[in-house]
């Protein structure tokens, strides 16, 4: 369904054929040949609260908030500080897959000592999700668009990074699950176990 509204300003609105109370709208303004959003109705970081809510699973309350607020921040067009939040969200990845490292007894702190995030990873192959292992240079895109991009240029790559370090989280997500089903049907099993043994 479209509105016009004035001069140059058009109003859609995506209305769900099975529930009606589900829509989206979006306003763009036409001037001088270009076609620019100026709104949306839900926000993208209202659109993205489904989507990102399992990950309160993985992540701590801080990281957690830190994430909605990169993705927030985008709405708003703020780009370079959108990539701020990302990158602190990689880095506190990398961060615990240390400590993790450390307590398995696997690496000491010291063997991290003055080496590039890039080379942290490469230690931790065995600790860190494989797409995170396998995509490090995510890292280094971060820091470039902190550092060297625009504001223009960081929003548009954005969702490329945001979608990247969700990739990371979902591995870390699953493997969570995993392990909560291996604990509980540990359980499951030591009671079946008992009630046979009984017979």
């Amino acid at each position: 369904m479209e509105f016009y509204m004035g001069d140059g300003i058009k109003q859609i609105d995506f209305i769900c054929t099975r529930d009606k109370s589900h829509f989206a709208g979006f306003l763009f303004h036409y001037f001088n040949g270009e076609l620019i959003k100026i709104g949306q109705f839900p926000s993208i970081s209202a659109l993205n609260q489904d989507r990102i809510k399992k990950y309160r699973k993985v992540l701590t309350k801080e990281q957690y908030q830190e994430l909605n607020r990169g993705i927030g921040l985008t709405s708003h067009g703020v780009g370079i500080g959108s990539f701020v939040y990302l990158r602190r969200i990689f880095e506190n990845l990398i961060s615990e897959a240390i400590q993790d490292s450390v307590d398995k007894q696997d690496l000491k702190l010291k063997d991290f000592d003055g080496l590039r995030m890039n080379d942290r990873i490469k230690l931790l192959k065995d600790n860190v999700p494989e797409f995170l292992f396998e995509n490090r240079d995510i890292y280094g895109l971060l820091s470039k668009g902190i550092h060297e991009l625009s504001e223009k240029e960081c929003l548009e790559f954005f969702p490329i990074l945001q979608v990247g370090i969700e990739l990371i989280l979902d591995e870390k997500y699953e493997e969570k699950l995993r392990e909560e089903k291996k604990k509980n049907i540990s359980k499951e099993l030591d009671i079946l176990k008992n009630l046979v043994n009984k017979k």
